[in-house]
């Protein structure tokens, strides 16, 4: 009985490593794919515009085109049962005009 309890919890712990946290660079990864699928993205930018770079800020990101810059905030959440990924979700803040200049 004792030996059942004992491999029971080391089943526990072992197994609870499998629902932790990701690492930062598969938690990017994952913010940039869903970040990019996300059909509020085209709402904000149009269907026509070309990304041509997107920045990590402390906040989000910083989606920049040749005509507009969109900031993106990412807002954690704890997981859900106190294990897991991170859970987020995305704030799109209005797009800001920027003029094309010729140097």
């Amino acid at each position: 009985m004792k030996n059942l309890l004992l491999g029971c919890f080391f089943f526990i712990i072992i197994s609870s490593g499998c629902f932790a946290v990701l690492p930062p660079f598969y938690q990017s990864t994952k913010e940039l794919k869903d970040l990019l699928s996300d059909q509020r993205l085209a709402e904000k930018l149009g269907s026509g515009q070309l990304i041509q770079d997107i920045i990590r800020t402390e906040n989000g990101y910083l989606i920049i085109t040749p005509t507009k810059r969109l900031d993106v905030e990412v807002h954690y959440y704890p997981p859900k049962y106190g294990m897991g990924p991170s859970q987020y979700e995305f704030y799109f803040h209005e797009p800001v005009q920027v003029e094309f200049s010729h140097k």
